[in-house]
């Protein structure tokens, strides 16, 4: 029987679409690269003959391994326990992997968007995360529902759902 601190201690899912998967693990390999030749540089401003307290080189260098270090430690914990997001093809209400046609208020045209993962929202034009305040309230709603979504520091912004399209990503 599992208690509620082993529920606690699992670690979270990162859902992510193939496309988002494919360029984290491109940025992991640059990132190796990165730290590799770092720790290069780190080695070959000791080898001058300074040291290392009052070298400037190698400061910078052990400096660059720690962001590199960090940046590393960042994809490989977005890369582990990856749900991969598949288009979603029920379109009754919305869901991650819906597309969904909006219309705010007092525009003249619609807005497609998708509702991904919070890694994919940042990799193409549209593409929003289910965790963002405009992809929480469309969770679950239906065409014709209308929402108000309140905008930081301004007034609410009133948005009507058109249309819920499976996704194609």
């Amino acid at each position: 029987m599992r208690n509620k601190f082993e529920d606690n201690r699992r670690p979270a899912l990162h859902m992510m679409t193939h496309f988002t998967k494919d360029v984290l693990e491109g940025r992991l390999l640059d990132l190796q690269e990165d730290l590799k030749l770092h720790r290069q540089e780190m080695g070959a401003a000791i080898d001058k003959g300074d040291e290392y307290h009052d070298n400037f080189a190698y400061e910078e260098a052990s400096r660059q391994v720690d962001i590199a270090s960090r940046m590393l430690s960042e994809v490989k914990q977005k890369l582990y326990d990856v749900v991969i997001i598949e288009p979603r093809k029920q379109v009754a209400a919305i869901d991650v992997g819906n597309a969904v046609v909006l219309r705010f208020a007092g525009e003249a045209e619609d807005e497609t968007f998708t509702v991904l993962g919070p890694d994919d929202a940042t990799q193409k034009p549209g593409w929003i995360s289910y965790e963002s305040p405009l992809g929480l309230m469309l969770l679950g709603k239906q065409p014709g529902d209308q929402i108000e979504y309140q905008v930081s520091r301004g007034n609410p912004q009133y948005i009507t759902i058109k249309k819920v399209l499976p996704g194609s990503f």
